[in-house]
């Protein structure tokens, strides 16, 4: 019954880790036309990824967040961006 357990556990991990590195990869244009995101200089990085988000630029906030915790000392630059093709979270990021 532990090995079962166990087992079980393992292969959820591995299903989540393989669906969290989707998300964080897979590219994502929701908008139809080249945009322009300004991220307006002290913008919080969850700030940032709900901007990112609601522009179309993103799928969803989760991923990027995800991201910006994984790479604190990474510092996110305000400015204007331009997107004009599909990018996964973490090229967003980068």
């Amino acid at each position: 019954m532990l090995r079962k357990s166990l087992l079980f556990a393992v292969l959820v991990a591995v299903a989540g880790a393989s669906l969290m590195a989707w998300e964080l990869w897979r590219p994502y244009q929701g908008y139809s036309q080249p945009i322009f995101v300004v991220i307006a200089p002290g913008t919080h990085r969850a700030t940032i990824a709900t901007q990112l988000a609601r522009a179309g630029v993103i799928h969803s906030r989760f991923p990027f967040v995800l991201i910006c915790l994984l790479k604190p000392k990474q510092s996110l630059k305000a400015g204007e961006y331009y997107f004009q093709k599909p990018l996964s979270p973490y090229e967003v990021f980068e």
